[in-house]
């Protein structure tokens, strides 16, 4: 018997060359990938923001923001849209792609 009062349900999120573990309380949705828009001297990994549900939220490149290689997204492309906990009233939710 296994005991499933350690287990954390969490999703595998693929990124550029490896794949991100995320438990699934901290995804609010996963939507198809839509271009953002850009914001005027934002850091690289900041990618811009865009528009879900009636807010506007940044959208960041996980792996710009570790230093490695920038993805290309393509049409299949999708972006999870994450629940953020840092305690900002301000910033409830931002995405990764």
């Amino acid at each position: 018997m296994t005991d499933t009062r350690a287990a954390v349900r969490s999703q595998l999120i693929p990124i550029e060359g490896d794949n991100l573990i995320l438990p699934n309380t901290a995804i609010a949705e996963v939507i198809f990938y839509a271009e953002p828009e850009a914001i005027l001297a934002a850091p690289g990994w900041l990618l811009g923001r865009l528009t879900w549900r009636d807010r506007s939220i940044a959208l960041i490149s996980f792996e710009l923001a570790c230093e490695q290689t920038k993805p290309v997204p393509d049409p299949r492309s999708k972006i999870v849209v994450i629940n953020a906990i840092g305690g900002n009233p301000e910033i409830n939710f931002f995405a990764i792609v």
